[in-house]
């Protein structure tokens, strides 16, 4: 696997992260992406938008949020 590689899958967690509401653990994988290729303009978008403090719409209504096994009844 190649250095720019790593890159997308770095991303692609840290989106995820972002969609669970953990917006700080996505800057910091967005920040490991564009250290491994500082031009993955996916990254740099996605670490712009966490920048800004954009969070997903569903995750602003507890009904909506994104809940893992421990949140729910």
């Amino acid at each position: 696997m190649q250095k720019t590689d790593v890159a997308p899958i770095l991303t692609t967690i840290g989106y995820i992260n972002w969609w669970e509401g953990r917006g700080s653990k996505a800057h910091q994988y967005m920040r490991l992406a564009l250290d491994t290729d500082p031009g993955y303009r996916f990254a740099r978008l996605t670490d712009q938008m966490l920048g800004a403090g954009i969070i997903a719409g569903w995750n602003t209504n507890k009904d909506t949020a994104y809940k893992t096994r421990l949140d729910m009844p």
